[in-house]
């Protein structure tokens, strides 16, 4: 059995085709040769831009599946799904849940979705509009393999080894230097996050499954106190946790979800975005680990990378200048 990944270098791609060679399955990887090169020795590589799918001579070979880790705009999304669907029966296309309208108390898979605002070109890939570019996107793959040849992913945020976000990554790294931390709200302050390991093994079985239809895939709902005392657990190192309220953050300037991450504040409209139903993937097969695995193992990876720039999270400098704010300490 045969799979097409497009993309794959990056983050999630990494563990879908490491668990589709785990399964047994031939794997061949269609990235452009940016990030990663000769990173799989049991898969094949093809080196092309996904825009140039249409000259690409797949040899006569037919593919079980084909997964979608980098559509991001309608057009290549559409162009790909023509190409492919006669020589790959099923899709999987990875969606987000940044394509609800997040402005309600919690969403599920029937929930709305968000339209494109007119005159925005939806051919340019524009992070202030993903969410609407990925419902477009996956409007495509279902007119063009109807709805029972294809599998539309909505993950909430994804975490893990190779997170190149650093959204979650943050939170072991920052609870294992110790010391005072600013954290967002409360303890109470409720978060969602998959594993990409989780996500993957599910998406496997999925293929494997011929499971179609739409599936929001993150974790239940926890406590942030419930992320700290995992990312604590591994080293026992000594932490003084200051949850700073939504107005605290916003009279200091703090940044939402990139510069403290996992914040969202109210202002930004995404009061959803951690009150995500997952029920119908759960009783399709996701299981989820422990909060403490992914901790200890995305710390483990962060401590293989040398001289990181951090792409999100407060630094050491800017933590003490927050602390140092009247009222912002709690001691």
């Amino acid at each position: 059995m045969e799979v097409l990944i497009l993309g794959g270098t990056h983050f999630l791609g990494r563990h879908l085709a490491e668990s589709l060679v785990a399964a047994g399955y031939d794997v061949v990887v269609l990235h452009r040769g940016l990030t990663g090169p000769g990173l799989y020795s049991k898969a094949q590589t093809i080196i092309a831009d996904r825009a140039e799918i249409a000259g690409i001579d797949f040899g006569g070979r037919r593919f079980d599946a084909v997964i979608d880790t980098c559509g991001y705009t309608p057009g290549l999304v559409e162009l790909a799904a023509n190409v492919l669907r006669d020589i790959a029966p099923f899709y999987v296309f990875v969606s987000t849940v940044s394509v609800y309208d997040l402005r309600c108390d919690s969403v599920n898979e029937d929930s709305r979705t968000l339209d494109l605002p007119a005159g925005v070109d939806a051919n340019i890939k524009d992070e202030t509009f993903y969410g609407e570019l990925k419902a477009l996107c996956e409007r495509e793959v279902r007119a063009i393999y109807g709805k029972t040849r294809c599998l539309v992913v909505r993950p909430g945020l994804i975490a893990g080894p190779y997170d190149f976000t650093d959204r979650f990554s943050y939170w072991p790294w920052r609870v294992s230097v110790g010391g005072d931390i600013i954290a967002p709200v409360s303890p109470d302050y409720r978060i969602q996050c998959i594993d990409a390991r989780d996500l993957a093994a599910w998406i496997v079985r999925c293929i494997s499954t011929r499971t179609f239809g739409t599936y929001n895939a993150t974790s239940p709902s926890v406590p942030f106190s419930t992320l700290i005392d995992a990312a604590s657990e591994p080293h026992g190192k000594s932490v003084r946790m200051h949850y700073l309220s939504d107005q605290a953050l916003e009279r200091a300037g703090v940044g939402p979800w990139i510069e403290l991450p996992l914040w969202n504040a109210k202002r930004i409209g995404y009061d959803a975005l951690f009150n995500i139903d997952l029920s119908r993937a759960v009783s399709h097969g996701l299981r989820i680990r422990p909060m403490r695995e992914t901790c200890r193992d995305t710390l483990a990876w962060l401590r293989t990378r040398e001289n990181h720039q951090w792409k999100a999270g407060l630094s050491a400098e800017r933590e003490a200048q927050i602390l140092r704010i009247p009222g912002n300490r709690l001691f």
